[in-house]
């Protein structure tokens, strides 16, 4: 926007220079409508330069652009008559001077914007970096959450899925790890409890079986 608003103000003063080259050489009402035209082009000039201040990058652009506010305050007071020339060429020394404030702020903004442009690169770069560390970071998270999961609720799960298999096929003397506090805990106490109460009807059913072999010889008698 500085550097656009730069060539703008800096075309509106060749306008100006040219407009005034003309009007030496023009007729009294063709004069009026170039002094129009050069007041025309000196209100855009201003509105120009004053955007590119308010959208200057750093403070050495600011200062030349009060440099050439001034050189064309100048400028305009000679050829409209509100001051005397201090040598008989000096508006053109002025304009020569005004086109050379604005080429110098021409590669000043091209600089700034440049030194800015390779800071919204490194920018982009380093926030990429940190996004993918972030990302790294998060699957990490993730993984660590996971685990701890799979270690205290999974395996206890197989292995108690281990025990009831191997009860359920008669072993019923296999030991049940102990448990937590947790759900798997719990859940391993009532195998504990149901093993036991599997053994206490086993057992219950052993010592049966004597009195029900008597049973027929009674019976004979």
């Amino acid at each position: 926007m500085a550097i656009n608003f730069d060539r703008a103000a800096s075309v509106d003063f060749a306008a100006m220079d040219k407009a005034l080259v003309r009007r030496s050489g023009a007729s009294e009402p063709g004069r009026a409508v170039i002094d129009a035209r050069i007041e025309h082009l000196s209100s855009t000039l201003a509105e120009d330069l004053a955007v590119a201040a308010a959208r200057s990058l750093t403070d050495d652009e600011r200062v030349v652009i009060q440099q050439i506010r001034e050189l064309v305050a100048r400028w305009n007071d000679l050829w409209m008559g509100r001051a005397e020339p201090s040598a008989p060429d000096e508006l053109d020394q002025l304009a020569a001077q005004i086109m050379g404030r604005f080429e110098m702020l021409a590669e000043l903004a091209v600089r700034h914007s440049f030194v800015e442009r390779r800071k919204v690169v490194t920018a982009i770069g380093n926030f990429r970096y940190w996004s993918v560390a972030v990302l790294a970071a998060a699957l990490a998270l993730s993984a660590i959450i996971t685990f701890f999961p799979v270690r205290r609720i999974i395996r206890p799960l197989r292995g108690a899925a281990a025990v009831a298999d191997r009860i359920a096929e008669g072993e019923l003397n296999t030991p049940i790890p102990p448990g937590g506090r947790d759900e798997t805990g719990l859940l391993l106490r009532s195998m504990s409890v149901m093993q036991q109460s599997v053994r206490d009807i086993g057992r219950a059913r052993a010592g049966a079986a004597p009195l029900g072999a008597e049973s027929p010889g009674r019976g004979d008698r």
